[in-house]
């Protein structure tokens, strides 16, 4: 794999973890579909936005978002909470990885990698299937390889 004409021809990213935002020359430029849980609580919606934005404007991104889903919307199990599950919520931030930098996304602030985790991580989320939300993944899916590999 260390032959540089060789590139994925797209990605597709169910819940995504988004709250560091990748910033860098080889950070991907291929096209992106993202698919998320409106109601997901073990990651943020609305930072996958702030991501796709940025990679919107080296690529195609498509930002789908189901109402009321939640993380793991693509499994036959029901929706439980689960206190072991690590997330990071509403405490965004940049990673340069020409730098190797952290940045706080709100104030622009550097800090420690350990730091910004020991600060902004909590336990405990819901997660479970959603029939609706997955036959809308799988469509979605469907209309995004078809796109990338017509």
């Amino acid at each position: 794999l260390d032959d540089p004409t060789l590139r994925f021809a797209g990605h597709i990213a169910f819940y995504p973890y988004c709250a560091v935002h990748y910033r860098g020359k080889a950070v991907t430029s291929a096209p992106l579909l993202m698919l998320l849980g409106g109601a997901d609580n073990m990651i943020s919606p609305e930072a996958c936005r702030h991501q796709a934005d940025w990679l919107g404007t080296r690529t195609s991104v498509r930002v789908v978002t189901f109402p009321g889903a939640n993380h793991e919307f693509d499994r036959s199990i029901g929706i439980r909470f689960d206190s072991r599950m690590v997330g990071v919520r509403d405490c965004e931030a940049e990673y340069d990885v020409d730098a190797v930098t952290v940045r706080m996304w709100w104030n622009g602030a550097l800090v420690a990698p350990a730091a910004w985790l020991a600060r902004c991580r909590y336990h405990g989320a819901r997660f479970g299937g959603d029939p609706a939300a997955l036959r809308g993944a799988i469509a979605e899916v469907d209309r995004f390889l078809a796109q990338v590999f017509h």
